[in-house]
């Protein structure tokens, strides 16, 4: 790869939270091991989402609160390549903007942070568990209603520190979050995926090129891992179909081994314990239709009716 006249200077750019950075100096590190005669840069934006932490998690118009200045950034030529948590990303990206690469997948599981590490079943009746998400705060109340389940908001050390002084009886967080931060906590216990869906796209990171730039787009596909891709284009496809987002309970998470691809899906009453799930398998090389298939399956069981009274109730 040649850049001509001078050394090149290739800006990455991302939000300025520790996570954030975190996330960004990983894949500046990986270009800069593969291209060492390019100097990278780290850019710091500041987010909508980052600037008021008063606004609720739960409002229709918080989608893109941490990546729309990023991604303005790149479409005006201010950065190169963007880093971003895949789960932040809306699911239909703006004109002109591509994800080149989504790097190996991190742990994508819930975990439970309590100040003893204990399991849900363990906790007092009626224990206090800090969310921001309606994803979990739903999922938690299927597995044991008695739960007070409070709004939490906060980067990771924060919320972690909220627990751990006694504001709450345990927290649920990414461990993806956890395991890049370093933050290997003893009090941790992990949910199985079957026990609670993941977000679309948790603990995948996504980057961001324009289109037009194929210089950066075969750059940064160095760092693509295909089985990642495969979980990443099905999930999205399908919370796109089901027109998914902040203020809607939807969970999806799909594994590949390279060859099949499965694919776990559910949509959460806001009203009550319902909820309806369905899963489906198939060639990764349909990683996109199955996940539009599975999105279909889950309409047609009565979804529709759970995402009308999120969005309206």
């Amino acid at each position: 790869m040649v850049f001509k006249k001078r050394k090149a200077k290739i800006r990455i750019g991302s939000r300025g939270s520790k996570l954030a950075l975190k996330q960004s100096s990983w894949v500046l590190n990986q270009l800069a091991k593969r291209y060492p005669d390019i100097s990278f840069q780290q850019v710091v934006i500041s987010t909508s989402g980052d600037k008021d932490r008063r606004i609720s998690f739960f409002n229709e118009s918080l989608v893109g609160v941490f990546t729309k200045e990023i991604e303005t950034k790149l479409l005006q030529n201010e950065i190169d390549i963007a880093v971003h948590s895949l789960k932040d990303l809306t699911t239909t990206p703006p004109r002109g903007l591509e994800i080149a690469a989504y790097p190996r997948r991190n742990d994508p599981r819930d975990v439970l942070l309590t100040q003893k590490g204990s399991r849900l079943k363990d906790l007092k009746k009626g224990a206090r568990i800090g969310t921001a998400s309606l994803r979990r705060q739903r999922q938690l109340l299927r597995l044991r209603s008695d739960l007070k389940v409070r709004p939490i908001r906060g980067n990771v050390q924060t919320r972690v520190r909220q627990v751990l002084a006694g504001q709450y009886d345990g927290i649920v967080l990414a461990k993806a979050g956890l395991n890049r931060l370093g933050s290997f906590l003893e009090q941790v216990v992990s949910f199985a995926p079957r026990q609670m869906i993941p977000a679309c796209g948790q603990g995948i990171l996504a980057v961001q090129v324009r289109k037009k730039d194929k210089v950066f787009i075969r750059m940064v596909r160095c760092l693509n891992d295909p089985k990642t891709e495969q979980e990443a284009l099905a999930e999205r496809e399908c919370l796109k179909a089901l027109q998914g987002g902040c203020r809607v309970p939807v969970a999806v998470f799909g594994k590949s081994d390279g060859q099949e691809l499965h694919i776990r899906a559910g949509v959460y009453s806001v009203k009550n314990h319902d909820a309806i799930l369905d899963e489906i398998s198939g060639s990764v090389r349909q990683a996109r239709r199955l996940g539009q298939t599975l999105a279909k399956r889950l309409l047609k069981k009565g979804a529709k009716a759970f995402l009308h009274e999120a969005r309206h109730g």
